[in-house]
């Protein structure tokens, strides 16, 4: 998605991913949710970065264009394609039990990848 949306500081999106141990690096930045630049995304370089888009069916989440975006800055994130990974949605967008699943989602990844 263009541009993209991280949750900030009032979010309960921060407490979810508490739960299997993963931080947002926008954590301390003020307001629930808002639009970061990409020059933001590589200054943070997340250690994973998930693909969740909002009102957009799961076949069209596209890992490759976040490869493509930041393929020459050098981010953790791109230097393994398996730390890109699609996220649903409606498993981390929306308060209810869904949430389990997506921090379940979370912690499989990180699971996967040893970090």
């Amino acid at each position: 998605p263009d541009p993209v949306i991280v949750p900030k500081s009032e979010t309960y999106v921060n407490q979810v991913l508490s739960w299997v141990k993963v931080r947002s690096p926008f954590r301390h930045e003020e307001g629930r949710s808002g639009p970061v630049t990409l020059e933001h995304v590589i200054e943070k370089n997340p250690d994973i970065y998930s693909v969740s888009w909002c009102g957009t069916p799961w076949n069209e989440y596209d890992e490759q264009s976040v490869m493509d975006r930041y393929a020459n800055s050098g981010t953790k994130f791109v230097q393994d394609s398996n730390r890109i990974f699609k996220l649903w949605e409606g498993e981390i967008g929306h308060p209810s039990l869904r949430l389990l699943d997506g921090a379940r989602r979370v912690l499989d990844q990180r699971k996967r990848l040893g970090i």
